[in-house]
């Protein structure tokens, strides 16, 4: 018995150090029918790390992605997304159609799927039968994060995975909520901090990836409630602040997390830095989120999760509306 013991330790410490896009998806499966739960949760958090930035590249490898495994990536807040979260449907599209189609070998890199079946829409229907089996991985999609962007809404809508009244329904509630929010100049009113809990499934996921420790800054373009802010990675810290060119001058008052992971060659993870859960006031001024060590290889994965915070004394519309956006967040009625 100890002997097997060894020999199962054995395997197991194998499969973790030799997790790749060729061999992530098996052994998942394989953690989960063996009961090695150190193995299916490395390989899980693989696919968190590299679901756009070696799945995406590998359609072999993603249509081997079960229905049940991708809507618990989608549902993940630990998901690096490649840039925001439209990236996420993006790719789901791309699952879905490389799966129902026969001919997905065919298919060398995304652009081609994309112009095959731009105007197939009735092969890659959630309402159809033969498409309804992927609805769970559609419904992880953090929606309201992607109906903020107005080319992203006209995407959404040609596609038509999606009713339309639902959409419409969505976008109007999303932006009185913003109206309402750009109205608010007093950074006091905003709410001290929500649950944890409650950050995960709601919060804003984006990605990037810093490909040397120069300085530079960025924005991510796509944003909630009038708030647009400006990034900067420089001597080895990541800041933050208000970008004033909107002329806006209200603080806002955000939680957040930011991650950066350094991985190797097959997409494993050597150094990994995590501010933790943080509550900071912004304004003009820059705030360090992350100080990165000096010896943490580049490029590295940067995640950020943010959710900005609510007015306590808001009214009963606006508590409607955030109820209503929990439920369509993880039970969109498709």
């Amino acid at each position: 018995m100890l002997q097997l013991d060894a020999i199962t330790e054995q395997c197991i410490s194998v499969m973790t150090a030799s997790i790749s896009v060729n061999t992530a998806v098996e052994y998942y499966e394989a953690g989960i029918k063996y009961e090695y739960s150190q193995v299916t949760t490395a390989a899980f958090d693989w696919m968190l790390l590299n679901l756009f930035y070696s799945f995406s590249k590998n359609f072999k490898e993603l249509r081997k992605i079960s229905v049940e495994l991708m809507t618990k990536l989608v549902a993940s807040p630990d998901l690096a997304v490649e840039l925001t979260e439209f990236s996420v449907y993006t790719i789901l599209k791309l699952w879905a159609w490389l799966k129902i189609r026969p001919d997905w070998e065919q298919f060398t890199n995304e652009s081609d799927v994309t112009e095959t079946c731009k105007n197939d829409h009735e092969k890659l229907n959630l309402q159809l039968d033969k498409s309804k089996v992927f609805k769970p991985a559609f419904q992880a999609l953090r929606l309201p994060h992607i109906l903020c962007h107005e080319d992203h809404l006209k995407t959404l809508e040609e596609d038509k995975l999606f009713p339309l009244k639902m959409l419409e329904k969505m976008a109007a509630s999303l932006y009185d909520t913003t109206l309402e929010a750009d109205c608010n100049t007093k950074g006091s009113f905003f709410p001290a901090s929500v649950s944890e809990d409650q950050f995960s499934r709601r919060c804003l996921r984006l990605g990037r990836i810093l490909i040397n420790p120069m300085s530079y800054s960025w924005r991510w373009t796509n944003f909630l409630f009038g708030a647009r802010f400006l990034w900067t990675l420089t001597n080895e810290s990541i800041t933050v602040k208000m970008d004033r060119t909107l002329g806006k001058h209200r603080n806002i008052r955000l939680m957040f997390r930011v991650k950066a992971t350094s991985l190797d060659k097959e997409g494993r993870s050597k150094a990994t830095q995590s501010s933790g859960l943080q509550v900071i006031t912004l304004g003009s001024l820059q705030t360090v989120v992350l100080t990165l060590d000096k010896v943490i290889p580049f490029p590295l994965i940067l995640t950020v999760n943010y959710l900005i915070l609510r007015p306590e004394n808001s009214s009963n519309n606006m508590k409607d509306h955030m109820n209503s956006e929990v439920r369509e967040l993880h039970g969109l009625d498709l």
